[in-house]
Order: C-alpha cells, then sequence, then structure tokens
C-alpha cells in the first residue's frame, strides 16, 4: 500500500505549489491502469477464467520523482465472483410483446413517417418500424400513429443465474421510447397486469425525469417532465424510464407472469380532433434484479 506521502506525488500542484485535488500525470496513468485491470478481472469472471500474469495482479506505477522499482498500489486478493442479473432487449425486434388486434383498416393501421419501414404488424395499431431508412441507420421501434392503440409487452421474467431456477420477486424495468420535437407527438399510459403491481421509484427528484405510468413523448407538450427550455431546438432522441414491479406468486392455474399493457394517448394539450396526427415509438426494454441476489424467488411465467 501506498503512504499518505508517496500517494500525494500523484497529485497535481497548484501555481503556488500546494497539493490540488485533480491528478498529475502519473496519477491519470495510475487511474487508467487500475479501470483496466478491473475490466479485465470482471471479464475474466464472465468467461469463468482465471487471469495469470501481470493482468491478475493489481497495476503497478512509480511515483513521480522515485527512482525505486514501482510499488503495487492494491492488495493482491481474489474478488468473489457475482453475476448481476439483467436482460435486455436493445433493439425493438427482440422485445417480447404480444400486438393488440385493431378495428382500424389495414391502411390506417400501416401509417407511417416519411422515411420509415414497415416491417410487420399490419393487423396493430402498433407496428414494428424502422425510422432510420432515410439516414441509412437502423432504428427500429414499435409505432403506433392512432389514439387508443394498444401493445403488451411481457412476461417481465427475469430468472436467478445464482440458483439455477425461479424467478426474481421484484423487477427494475427500464423502457426505452422516443421523445422529439417533431410536431404530432403523442403520450403513453402503462398499467401492469391484474397479476402483478407496478410502482414508480421512490425518489421524487428522479420521478421528473423517469416519469410512471404516464410518458409524454412531445418534447414542446407543457406538461412534459422533459420540455425544452429552448424553443428553436430540434431534437429527436430515446428517452428512458424506470418502475418497479412485484411479480405474483404461483396460483392454482400455475405461475402467472407479469406483462405492461402500453396505451397510446394524446399528448397534453394537444387537439383532440379525430383526424389531429399523433404519433408514439417504443423502442427498448430491461429487466433488471431489484431486490438483491438474496431476494424472494417466484416461478417464472
Amino acid at each position: 500500500m501506498l503512504s499518505k506521502r508517496r500517494l500525494g506525488s500523484f497529485y497535481a500542484r497548484t501555481p503556488s505549489g500546494s497539493q490540488d485535488h485533480h491528478p498529475n500525470r502519473q496519477g491519470h496513468e495510475l487511474i487508467g491502469r487500475l479501470a483496466a485491470w478491473c475490466v479485465a478481472q470482471r471479464l475474466g469472471m464472465a468467461g469463468h477464467a482465471s487471469l495469470a500474469g501481470p493482468a491478475a495482479s493489481p497495476p503497478t506505477i512509480a511515483a513521480a520523482g522515485s527512482t525505486s522499482e514501482p510499488q503495487a498500489v492494491l492488495p493482491v486478493g481474489v474478488l468473489e465472483p457475482r453475476v448481476n442479473d439483467e436482460q435486455c432487449f436493445n433493439a425493438a425486434d427482440q422485445m417480447p410483446v404480444r400486438l393488440a388486434r385493431s378495428r382500424a383498416s389495414p391502411t390506417a393501421a400501416a401509417a407511417s413517417s416519411p422515411g420509415t419501414a414497415k416491417t410487420g404488424g399490419a393487423e396493430s395499431g402498433f407496428m414494428l418500424v424502422d425510422d432510420g431508412v432515410a439516414k441509412g441507420v437502423r432504428k427500429l421501434g414499435y409505432a403506433s400513429n392512432r389514439v387508443g392503440d394498444r401493445i403488451t409487452i411481457g412476461p417481465l421474467n427475469l430468472a436467478h443465474s445464482a440458483r439455477g431456477n425461479g424467478c426474481h420477486g421484484t423487477v427494475r424495468v427500464r423502457l426505452g421510447y422516443l421523445v422529439s420535437t417533431h410536431s404530432g407527438m403523442g403520450a403513453m399510459h402503462l398499467k401492469c397486469s391484474t397479476h402483478c403491481a407496478c410502482r414508480p421509484i421512490k425518489s421524487a427528484f428522479l420521478r421528473r425525469v423517469l416519469p410512471f405510468p404516464r410518458l409524454e413523448t412531445d418534447l414542446r407538450a407543457s406538461g412534459s417532465p422533459l420540455q425544452l427550455a429552448d424553443a428553436n431546438e430540434s431534437v429527436s432522441i430515446t428517452a428512458y424510464t424506470i418502475f418497479i414491479a412485484k411479480l405474483p406468486n404461483a396460483s392454482q392455474d400455475g405461475p402467472r407472469g407479469c406483462s405492461i399493457d402500453v396505451t397510446h394517448e394524446r399528448a397534453h394539450g394537444a387537439p383532440r380532433l379525430a383526424s389531429a396526427p399523433s404519433r408514439v415509438r417504443l423502442d427498448s426494454l430491461a429487466i433488471m434484479e431489484h431486490d438483491g441476489m438474496g431476494g424472494p424467488s417466484v416461478p417464472c411465467a
């Protein structure tokens, strides 16, 4: 371990010669080597392989002005493997969804924005589209152009990797959705199925940017928590919300899954004319552990 005096040689100095809180060149190099060593250790654990040679020990670096051999700055020890349970669907075509049938004609259901490729789901209000065709990039999402359209996401299963059976009883759900300054953006209302309970995160401050259960996608709408301060700014990005879902235990009929019912609604302050445009898009989904490795398990649906 480095002494306090030796550790000080990794800090920058102010013009007056006193120690600054920023690292100097050697300090930056030390931080970089420590980060690289940590990543290598974790990758080795993920591959169930033990690292041999220098990579298995913490990095070493000589302090500024030192003529001695470099000294290890961290004690050599074995990091306990721990698998963080998480299931990510970073592309919309990977998301577990069920498309609700629509009463509207296939022509109305298939309506999409310019530069959008339709990839399926003509009988549903929500359909898988690629909004990146005009730019030559892939921007998949489940989009709806009509208020009242519905789509179901789930089941929200997250298996216990350390236990080998059962699923997490409580999970954090991160849902990615399009927000934009383009005219005609709508809103979405999230509702968990009757077999599970969902709630927003506890932090009142974070709930302003991680809303639940209503998602405003119009960045110019007065009711949007992400409303832009600059009226002239043009933005289209994927935003995220996070909420907590508590999954049910098994019933007499067997495991009951938890899913999210998403309904397309009008944006706050938008015209209520039937002909008024309204568009929303769901982009991604992630299901993460919330209760820790020791939390209760429920049967996977």
